[in-house]
């Protein structure tokens, strides 16, 4: 897979990339009956205990039974699916049959993305550096102080752990490996927690061990609106950002997504939506133990549940007028006030499709983007 500088996070030119044009033509066609993308929750089981967790409301002991995990990726390729990304609610590496699933998936030919706290990477070292694309490593501070008051977890030495386990697997990776900061603000009576102070250390530390990127973005609340920085905080942070930007190369990438950006000029968390269907669940959705969602800012949610693992095949359900049906029951307008990634790809992909429906096949006049082998939209 290759993963230009620049384009890694930018979801827009990767949706023009060759790969995935015949997507976008079924797609405006109104043919589309296949996901490119899956995120997968194989477990919601998680070693650590971290108070900002977003998934805490959904966390408990729950994991995909080894043989339905099996024929779901099967599934998964019998569908379509270019891309699966193993994430979840809890730690996907605490699922009981890992690294098969892995394996699998890279033995079917789907790229495969890993979102990890680290500390298990040791166990799995070998598969991970062989089957995965990528690997975003949640660590959120540069010291084993700020690490231990964020990400408790009763490990021993658990920031030196997840280090260790990084720098090894970057001098054997195939795909990227990134070490993702969460901007976190924690009030402790009157006294206000937060690691903003170590960005800066933290992208060094990144560089030092061998990542390809240092990505830092900001909290968000349960409900996934994202949490205003005060005054102070935005220059800290610019400060921190300017610092970091020097320590770029040709193998080094520093990553602000636009909800920093966001932040940096607005107090107001809200991105209003003005369309009302979500064209991005037509390339990709989440499948958990407690069933499949339309997209992680829904996990868990009874009301958006589009489906069960259980009822019937996955390629099977995708096919079916239910899940149709089922992707009513999110309506961007309303449902969506916070700040959305996806947000820009739906407006490109409704623009599209309206303009189609029109008689303006105006995805005919685009051209694809070339040299970019990155599903990951």
């Amino acid at each position: 897979m290759k993963h230009e500088k620049n384009v890694r996070f930018n979801f827009l030119k990767k949706l023009f990339q060759v790969e995935v044009r015949s997507y976008l033509k079924k797609f405006v066609a109104g043919q589309l009956d296949q996901p490119l993308l899956i995120e997968l929750d194989p477990t919601n089981r998680c070693n650590y205990l971290c108070p900002e967790c977003i998934s805490v409301k959904v966390k408990g002991n729950l994991e995909i039974s080894p043989k339905r995990l099996e024929r779901l990726i099967k599934e998964f390729s019998l569908a379509g699916v270019k891309g699966i990304i193993f994430i979840g609610g809890g730690e996907p590496l605490l699922h009981s049959s890992m690294p098969k699933p892995l394996r699998q998936a890279y033995d079917l030919k789907m790229d495969v993305g890993l979102t990890t706290n680290g500390s298990l990477i040791n166990r799995y070292i070998n598969t991970i550096a062989e089957c995965v694309s990528w690997n975003r490593v949640s660590v959120d501070a540069a010291s084993s102080k700020m690490y231990e008051v964020l990400r408790p977890s009763g490990l021993p030495n658990p920031f030196m752990r997840v280090i260790n386990n990084m720098e090894n697997l970057a001098k054997i990776k195939k795909g990227a490996l990134g070490y993702c900061f969460l901007i976190i603000q924690r009030k402790n009576n009157k006294e206000v927690i937060t690691n903003a102070c170590e960005i800066y250390r933290a992208a060094k530390i990144a560089k030092d061990i061998g990542c390809d990127y240092f990505e830092f973005k900001p909290m968000v609340n349960l409900h996934h609106y994202l949490l205003p920085f005060s005054t102070e905080m935005r220059r800290l942070i610019k400060e921190q950002y300017q610092k970091c930007k020097e320590l770029e190369n040709d193998s080094f990438e520093i990553v602000a997504p636009r909800s920093i950006e966001h932040l940096s000029k607005y107090d107001n968390p809200i991105q209003p939506k003005d369309y009302e269907t979500c064209a991005v669940m037509e390339f990709r959705t989440l499948v958990t133990p407690t069933g499949i969602y339309p997209c992680p800012y829904m996990r868990g949610r009874q009301d958006k549940k589009m489906g069960s693992i259980d009822d019937e095949p996955f390629n099977k359900f995708w096919e079916s007028k239910k899940r149709k049906q089922a992707m009513s029951l999110i309506n961007p307008k309303k449902d969506c006030g916070f700040y959305c990634i996806r947000h820009w790809s739906n407006v490109v992909l409704n623009t599209l499709k309206d303009l189609e429906d029109q008689g303006v096949p105006f995805l005919d006049y685009i051209k694809e983007v070339e040299g970019i082998d990155d599903k990951f939209f």
